[in-house]
């Protein structure tokens, strides 16, 4: 079984493999159709690449706002996907996944409305016209922030599992954890925000300093 990765697209050699039957299908042969389900079942990746709509959605909004020019295509892309990075956290479920994409398709769709809009305004269009594009611009700004809403609010209440979070900060794997003769300082809560805006922080004297705290692992 090939093992095309999710959203990635087919390896060449395969879409050789499939172009004639595909090629039937979209003329809705149906009599491909048990062809078709075989190819697909021994090539998943497929499916997840051309039946997310997710990702047409994303890729119809970069080419309208392109149209022919091949280089702001790219950039487009390029900037889409590492917008997907930024917003995703390390180890993010499928319906993270999901939320961030949203928000990236939303946000191709709200720029594009306002490049249109400034377009518009420099052609000279009527009132009437100029009307017309705020009013999408408006809708597809509730659209984006109803989206990012959503994704802030799954992440709030989903945290990341501590392993995942300490590896994405680069946190060094301790080797001797359960060995009993290496102590590890105990990790004492910083104070709260309130502490240091009403509290007054005390002069720390030699005598005054607390000892290190150790903290013994069980083996």
């Amino acid at each position: 079984m090939a093992t095309e990765g999710i959203g990635e697209p087919p390896p060449p050699e395969v879409l050789t493999e499939i172009q004639g039957v595909i090629a039937k299908a979209k003329t809705g042969d149906t009599s491909v159709l048990p062809q078709l389900r075989a190819i697909l079942d021994r090539h998943p990746g497929l499916s997840r690449h051309f039946g997310d709509l997710g990702k047409h959605a994303e890729s119809a909004w970069i080419a309208l706002a392109a149209g022919n020019n091949a280089y702001l295509r790219e950039t487009l892309t390029r900037e889409a996907k590492a917008r997907r990075t930024e917003l995703a956290r390390p180890g993010a479920t499928p319906v993270e996944a999901l939320l961030v994409q949203r928000v990236v398709a939303c946000g191709l769709q709200l720029d594009y409305l306002t490049a249109a809009e400034a377009n518009a305004l420099g052609a000279g269009d009527t009132y009437r016209q100029l009307q017309y594009h705020s009013k999408r611009i408006e809708r597809a700004q509730r659209m984006y922030l109803s989206a990012m809403g959503a994704l802030v609010t799954f992440q709030k209440l989903m945290p990341v599992p501590q392993v995942v979070a300490e590896i994405a900060m680069g946190d060094p794997v301790r080797a001797d954890v359960g060995c009993e003769s290496r102590a590890q300082p105990a990790r004492v809560a910083p104070p709260r925000a309130a502490e240091y805006l009403f509290e007054e922080e005390p002069v720390a004297t030699e005598r005054d300093e607390p000892e290190p705290v150790l903290a013994r692992v069980p083996c």
